[in-house]
């Protein structure tokens, strides 16, 4: 299996010479991050707003309870400089490493607040134990939710983007996202919105009676690359230059309602590799019952001078639109 190996690196530049000494004390307390170890936090216990002023890390010795109807307020002044002329700017990070329960009500969510014009941003990583929980249920205001190597329940959120790595019987259903992305990943993408579309890498997640996009057109509905072997039943996916693009993936699509694209699959190998596997399109409404209009609309496109041989089986072709 072709796997890409991602490296994110975060440059954190601490300015020492800019205007605080020890005599004064006053070295801003975001500079450095509060850790909690070998304990249980119930956020929402004692005050429904909950205000941090930096970066927070639970260890995996430590569970984060956030009770419905509590408030995460980032305080105003807990924005980190990132580099030495001031122009990258973020607000605090919750890093969560061990349990999350964060499950709010419909009538009653729990929200992360803007900072100014910056949506909070929630890290969840750490050891995949059989007994970890990470719970998420009627949670609104992330504006990046990045959950690796666990079992996450998402449920009932507005997030708006989440990206999953490494994460096994995932659970995330009736949610509203503007994009999701996901690596090396299995389970359940079940009943969501998303607005943008979906990127899947090197997964076998199932992906069911999810509407994905909105009337605004973007470039790609659905991403399918490295190794992936998802599967797609009974989704909407509207409004998109190329309603799919497969690079190098093999995802399965069946009962699906895709219109409005000016692409209906685009099939680009990997590098020189021609990739010669048959891929299971049938039985999909693509806006006609033709098969030849359908197949019109089915591109292969180069790579390293190089074309696919992968196989598009499209027929059947459903007559009418799924309900």
């Amino acid at each position: 299996m072709k796997r890409i190996h991602f490296l994110t690196i975060v440059i954190m530049v601490t300015l020492v010479a800019c205007g605080f000494n020890d005599e004064d004390d006053d070295t801003p307390p975001y500079l450095t991050p509060l850790t909690h170890s070998n304990t249980h936090i119930t956020w929402g216990e004692d005050e429904a707003l909950v205000e941090i002023n930096r970066d927070h890390i639970f260890d995996h010795s430590t569970s984060l309870t956030i009770l419905p109807g509590t408030k995460i307020q980032h305080a105003e002044d807990a924005v980190l400089i990132l580099d030495p002329a001031g122009n990258m700017l973020r607000p605090p990070v919750i890093t969560i490493l061990g349990d999350l329960m964060a499950e709010g009500e419909e009538n009653n969510p729990i929200e992360f607040l803007l900072v100014g014009d910056e949506r909070p941003r929630l890290d969840i990583s750490g050891e995949n134990t059989p007994n970890r929980r990470i719970e998420l249920a009627w949670v609104t205001g992330i504006g990046f939710l990045s959950i690796n190597n666990c079992a996450p329940s998402v449920r009932h959120c507005d997030i708006r983007s989440i990206r999953l790595e490494d994460c096994d019987s995932v659970h995330i259903s009736d949610n509203h996202f503007f994009s999701i992305a996901a690596w090396y990943s299995s389970g359940s993408v079940k009943t969501n919105q998303i607005v943008s579309g979906v990127f899947s890498l090197s997964n076998s997640l199932r992906f069911e009676a999810n509407q994905i996009g909105l009337e605004e057109k973007h470039t790609r509905g659905i991403y399918s690359s490295h190794d992936d072997v998802s599967v797609f039943v009974n989704n909407t996916i509207d409004n998109y230059e190329e309603a799919i693009y497969v690079f190098s993936g093999s995802p399965t699509f069946n009962e699906n309602n895709i219109t409005n694209f000016d692409i209906a699959i685009n099939v680009v190998p990997f590098n020189d590799e021609p990739e010669s596997d048959t891929l299971d399109f049938t039985d999909n409404w693509w806006g006609s019952a033709r098969e030849d209009v359908v197949s019109e609309k089915i591109n292969y496109s180069r790579n390293a001078e190089t074309i696919s041989e992968k196989m598009i089986l499209i027929n059947p072709v459903a007559p009418v639109p799924f309900d």
